[in-house]
């Protein structure tokens, strides 16, 4: 029954996958033609404190943390210079999420207590739900079924994909004009992407299909969600 469960939770990320993308080949070219200038695009933003640019590139709450970052090093009247050279070869698929529910249950900005007391969050092999303890059909409600999960899949849908990439990376910590402290060499890179969260499969799928011209739906993109592990290690301890 176990074994059957997660073959079937598989089955619905590669199925909405699919649907979405319609190719197959599609998160390969992501991860192996996007990923490479999205990292540098973040790494300029960074160089040059450009805060409006990490906000298009990352998740609210990942460019809060690196905005944070830059400033505190900024009062300091440091500066930090970073070079990503990513490996076209190497790469590797690390997890893919199905994310079902309330945007807010994965809105990390919100602090987790707040969150932890409206939603329940669960996570099974490639899904990932949240559904709010004040619905009926919450777990532990009077109206609770073992089917609980069904309603919060019709509703909100994100997609999340976790990768593993090469890469030679120069580091240098400036102060004024001169180097006081650096280190390169070759990497991995744990990064993670997400999609905006959309009412309903074919809703994403229509985002995906307009583009930036979509007058509906929030514009599709992606943005980077995580690296390192910094988002899922914070959520993980609660501290996101």
């Amino acid at each position: 029954m176990q074994l059957a469960l997660r073959v079937s939770e598989t089955l619905a990320c590669k199925g909405t996958q699919y649907y979405v993308f319609g190719d197959p080949s599609y998160v390969d070219k992501i991860r192996d033609e996007m990923l490479p200038l999205v990292l540098n695009r973040i790494a300029d933003a960074i160089d040059k404190n450009d805060y409006n640019q990490m906000d298009e590139l990352m998740s609210p709450y990942l460019a809060k943390l690196y905005k944070n970052a830059a400033a505190d090093l900024d009062a300091q009247g440091l500066r930090m210079k970073l070079d990503i050279d990513v490996q076209r070869q190497g790469a590797k698929d690390n997890y893919a999420w199905l994310k079902i529910g309330d945007p807010e249950a994965f809105d990390y900005t919100i602090p987790y207590s707040i969150r932890n007391k409206k939603y329940v969050v669960g996570r099974a092999v490639q899904l990932v739900t949240a559904v709010n303890k004040n619905q009926d059909n919450a777990p532990g409600s009077a109206g609770s079924t073992p089917g609980h999960n069904v309603t919060a899949f019709n509703q909100w849908v994100a997609l999340e994909f976790g990768f593993v990439v090469k890469a030679n990376v120069k580091a240098d910590l400036y102060k004024g004009n001169h180097i006081i402290d650096g280190d390169s060499g070759m990497m991995e890179i744990p990064v993670a992407i997400s999609t905006p969260h959309y009412v309903g499969i074919q809703n994403m799928a229509n985002a995906v299909s307009a583009g930036e011209e979509t007058e509906t739906e929030e514009p599709f993109r992606w943005r980077v969600s995580d690296l390192f592990y910094i988002t899922g290690q914070n959520n993980a301890t609660n501290i996101a």
